[in-house]
């Protein structure tokens, strides 16, 4: 299990997909995904992932693309889903003490 922005799993797919199709054995977001059609691939619903920009929107369709393509499986879970979420705080602080990076993220935007 591994975590990584958007960004970083776009430039390993673009620069190594052979690597990513091998070691991924599935990939969830954040976000939505438009409604399917028969025969088509899955696509991000572009306002779901608005909140980074324009770069983040085409990270996200690189990302579905490559990971249908190579047959991963995606799980995406709704933004609506973690607002709201009864998380300790207590919680975020031991997982601050371990510097990892969403924690981190996490506890900054709570000050």
């Amino acid at each position: 299990m591994g975590n990584a922005c958007l960004g970083d799993l776009s430039e390993v797919i673009d620069t190594h997909r052979d690597l990513f199709a091998s070691k991924v054995k599935q990939v969830a977001m954040l976000g939505s995904v438009k409604h399917v059609r028969r025969r088509s691939l899955i696509v991000p619903d572009e306002e779901s992932f608005g909140d980074g920009g324009e770069r983040d929107r085409a990270f996200a369709k690189n990302v579905y693309r490559a990971c249908q393509e190579s047959e991963i499986p995606t799980v995406t879970l709704s933004k609506d889903l973690s607002r709201g979420f009864p998380f300790p705080s207590d919680r975020v602080d031991d997982l601050t003490s371990t510097n990892h990076m969403v924690a981190t993220k996490v506890q900054r935007s709570e000050e």
